[in-house]
């Protein structure tokens, strides 16, 4: 397999981090980065870019930087992101690629929890003012294709803020949340289980956060799942499940396509997420066989955690 020369466009914000790549098993990056901004000239964005794809190359891995940790990467590192999912969910992502003399630029989608989807490549590019055209297009695509994660009005601070550690710490192994969307708002109730069979209940911790503030989203999760309770003696009384109430719905208005329900549950350090499906014949919900699931990390940012649910949740 060839292996070209590669660099990518990492936005955040106005700010633009071009990264040259280098292949060793995989492209990763070499330690060359260029920091620029969605104002500078079509020279620079052109010359960046052309210098990042000259230094790519075939080396050992060895010699390649390393992440300050196993919860960063050296771009998220290079970012001042706490941790590369945190990065992720914040930054949207153009990948490029050199053959032959032509530049060609693929925007990605930001697909919170889960990295970068690629799309189709554009028109490739030649000389500096193409390389710059191209470049920003690209840039635009993806922060279009990226609008339900990332609004690069964000800035840095919301990205990294941190998710109130007395919640986090207070949040027990196996502990389980249900979070429910109808219309412009989120319902997260708390759950407790018990030893003898594998089923939760709601045990009436609830709360609702609207659609549109996921900082706010993120810290109830935190909050319901530290509420949560784990091998309790019997389920909780089935008054305590007020949903209906907290949305100002029925039951019924539930039962349709205008709600989205997600279970969420910790497992040692991180929150799995998994959204969940009406069976229309029994009237439950219930994770299908092959859930479009997330991860996230208890060390994660609020902000990451409501973005995530946002795009899972979305109708």
């Amino acid at each position: 397999m060839p292996v070209y020369p590669r660099a990518e466009i990492t936005q955040h914000g106005d700010h633009l981090l071009i990264s040259s790549l280098s292949w060793a098993k995989g492209y990763r990056p070499n330690g060359q980065f260029h920091h620029l901004t969605t104002t500078s000239t079509d020279t620079e964005l052109a010359d960046a870019i052309s210098a990042a794809l000259a230094r790519s190359r075939k080396e050992p891995a060895a010699q390649l930087p390393k992440a300050a940790s196993t919860d960063t990467t050296p771009v998220s590192d290079e970012l001042g992101f706490t941790t590369w999912r945190a990065m992720e969910a914040a930054t949207t992502y153009v990948a490029i690629t050199l053959i032959d003399d032509d530049v060609l630029f693929t925007p990605f989608e930001t697909v919170a929890g889960r990295g970068y989807s690629g799309h189709d490549e554009l028109t490739p590019a030649r000389g500096t003012t193409e390389i710059a055209t191209r470049a920003r297009e690209a840039l635009t695509e993806a922060a279009e294709l990226s609008k339900k994660v990332v609004t690069h009005s964000t800035g840095n601070d919301a990205a990294n803020d941190v998710t109130p550690r007395a919640a986090v710490e207070g949040i027990p192994n196996r502990a389980e949340a249900i979070l429910t969307r109808h219309g412009d708002q989120w319902a997260i109730q708390a759950l407790s289980s018990i030893r003898s069979d594998p089923w939760s209940a709601p045990n009436g911790w609830i709360t609702t956060v609207p659609v549109d503030a996921p900082e706010q989203l993120g810290q109830a999760l935190a909050e319901a799942l530290a509420h949560a309770r784990v091998n309790s003696p019997v389920l909780p009384d089935p008054s305590f499940d007020t949903l209906t109430a907290a949305l100002g719905v029925t039951a019924a208005d539930l039962a349709t396509p205008a709600t989205t329900r997600i279970h969420a549950q910790a497992s040692g350090g991180d929150i799995d997420l998994h959204p969940q499906r009406l069976d229309p014949d029994t009237g439950w919900w219930a994770t299908p066989d092959h859930p479009d699931s997330r991860t996230l990390g208890l060390s994660d940012p609020a902000q990451l955690w409501g973005t995530t649910l946002n795009a899972l949740g979305h109708t």
